[in-house]
């Protein structure tokens, strides 16, 4: 049976390459051109038979997702025990959910849209037990996907390079594997932004830093104000525990490494027991390097570009042309508190041309 109730040839997704466990969700950059995204998959045609074998018209049910929802619950046990048959439904309802939207498209086994990454595999499972109200949410939810309006991608920031009198240089013996690099650099770092920049600064950092504990260890935090409103404030958290937390903007936080030295350990021996235990890496000196010089410079960006209340994005232009941006929803309210959200919501709204490089000294 031919793969054709979809827009354009049906196509097999691409090999990726599995990320390491301790990747960060960063979407990178391009270098240059990719494949083209996969929006039409292949290998729903045991789902079309199934259909017409029940007297469902495949192509309106292509058409219909609330309605595909339907028919999913109705037949759901007879699906779930017929093998391959779950699979080649869930292509179908992905391939359903992608057609709703000109933005949305495969990504391994998951529907990806600007806000949303939907699995069908997972979604056709927990179908049923759905109660009828759980049924109309979900339909809800698909409608909602279908009609919503979303701002364009946030840009990466690229201002004007500026010449420094004093520029940065990694401090001697600031190596990987040793904890106390961390501090080095972060005293670096400080030093850095006081000899080139106008700025205020003091100890302490603001209650918006990533959790409570880190300064566990013995550590310390610092808040640095640069001398113009529309530059971006950064503080640092600094712990031999739990490496620098950095709170850069209104919102945005990061921390190198991503795992306090503990959990990494006991990671690292369950994966590999006789290798060597390297914390921090030369990756995670380097990050911590080029994202406290991006924010300073002002190649940083913060939105909230709705339509959800509590959506946020922020962009992160390394100074060698790489980038990050980062996305984040569903929880930002309460994981926040909602005084820091409202203060953080109001400081990016009066930005009329985004976060600027910070004023220079003298």
């Amino acid at each position: 049976m031919e793969e054709d109730l979809f827009e354009g040839p049906a196509r097999a997704l691409p090999a990726s390459a599995p990320m390491a466990r301790r990747a960060a969700a960063y979407t990178s950059r391009p270098d240059g051109p990719s494949a083209a995204p996969v929006r039409h998959r292949a290998g729903y045609a045991p789902f079309v038979g199934f259909l017409a074998s029940r007297g469902i018209d495949p192509r309106t049910t292509a058409r219909d997702p609330v309605a595909l929802v339907g028919q999913l619950r109705a037949h759901h046990r007879e699906m779930m025990d017929r093998p391959g048959l779950a699979e080649a439904a869930a292509v179908f309802l992905g391939n359903a959910l992608t057609a709703l939207r000109p933005d949305a498209c495969w990504v391994g086994d998951i529907v990806r849209g600007p806000r949303q990454r939907i699995t069908p595999l997972t979604l056709l499972t927990r179908l049923g037990d759905a109660t009828p109200e759980q049924l109309e949410q979900l339909s809800e939810r698909v409608r909602a996907w279908a009609a919503a309006v979303y701002a364009e991608p946030l840009d990466f920031p690229e201002p004007v390079p500026r010449t420094l009198p004093h520029p940065y240089v990694r401090p001697a013996g600031a190596e990987p594997g040793d904890a106390g690099a961390l501090e080095q650099i972060a005293l670096a770092l400080l030093t850095h932004l006081q000899a080139n920049y106008r700025v205020a600064v003091r100890s302490g950092a603001p209650p918006s830093l990533p959790r409570g504990d880190d300064l566990e260890g013995g550590g310390w935090a610092v808040t640095v104000e640069p001398g113009s409103p529309d530059a971006a404030p950064l503080a640092m958290a600094v712990s031999p525990v739990r490496g620098v937390a950095v709170r850069a903007g209104a919102l945005t936080g990061f921390r190198f490494p991503a795992m306090p030295r503990d959990v990494f350990e006991e990671h690292h021996r369950l994966r590999n027991p006789a290798g060597e235990v390297i914390w921090p890496t030369d990756a995670d000196l380097r990050d911590l390097e080029q994202t406290v010089l991006a924010v300073a410079e002002g190649r940083f960006a913060e939105r909230f570009p709705g339509p959800e209340p509590d959506w946020f994005e922020h962009a992160l232009a390394y100074e060698r042309g790489a980038g990050s941006t980062r996305k984040r929803g569903g929880g930002l309210h309460t994981a926040q508190g909602a005084e820091i959200l409202d203060a953080a919501r109001t400081r990016v709204a009066g930005l009329q041309r985004g976060w600027q490089p910070w004023p220079l000294a003298g």
